[in-house]
């Protein structure tokens, strides 16, 4: 701010998981979506920008709703656009899906950010712990404040892993490129569901005589 520049943050892995004051940390756009952390499905998304920003930016694109005069003609002069965030809408959003964000919103709401905040960070601490306890090199920091939902560490043949838990009801998601698993346990999840986890994982380390990744060697 100070150089005149603005703060953009994505807050899709965040908003739902996380206690998110985007005023006090003086944000001024945020973006996300719901199908991840706020348990809606895929197709909403959301825009949450500063007030004082709302008026004076430009709108790339108009809609029939962003439009202050229903008989406004081109030779009329510049196009008048509501205030607020109606300017920005170009069309009919996906109007089945929007209930079904809504749900997953009471259920956030209904649980408490907070109390969910707490609960995924005691999980995702036992697994970062555990995981370097057997030697595999962890990416995701120990240290809370750097720290939310999702665990990421390498193990050679991330995507074997991955698919060798999955037939077993546990989901995680393994990269190919850089042997990659990612962890990232929810309000719904328990400690039972981290046992489970690693009861899979040590099987499969065993099965496949797997030492330790070597991030070196990504």
């Amino acid at each position: 701010h100070s150089y005149g520049g603005y703060l953009v943050v994505d807050v899709a892995q965040s908003a739902g998981a996380m206690h998110l004051d985007l005023h006090s940390m003086g944000v001024d756009f945020a973006s996300g979506t719901v199908m991840k952390w706020l348990l809606g499905p895929p197709g909403v998304g959301f825009l949450v920008v500063r007030r004082e920003h709302l008026d004076r930016l430009p709108s790339p694109h108009v809609g029939y709703v962003g439009v202050d005069d229903p008989d406004y003609r081109v030779e009329s002069g510049p196009l008048p656009l509501v205030s607020g965030a109606t300017r920005y809408e170009i069309g009919l959003a996906s109007l089945a899906c929007i209930p079904a964000a809504l749900q997953g919103v009471d259920i956030i709401q209904d649980a408490g950010v907070a109390s969910i905040e707490g609960h995924v960070l005691d999980l995702t601490h036992r697994l970062v712990v555990e995981l370097a306890e057997r030697g595999f090199h962890v990416l995701t920091p120990l240290e809370q404040e750097a720290r939310a939902g999702v665990v990421a560490f390498h193990i050679d043949g991330a995507v074997g892993l991955a698919r060798f838990l999955r037939h077993r009801g546990i989901d995680v998601w393994g990269y190919e490129g850089d042997n990659r698993v990612r962890v990232d346990p929810h309000l719904y999840n328990t400690h039972e569901d981290i046992f489970r986890f690693f009861d899979g994982f040590d099987e499969y380390v065993r099965k496949e005589r797997l030492s330790p990744f070597s991030p070196q060697s990504a």
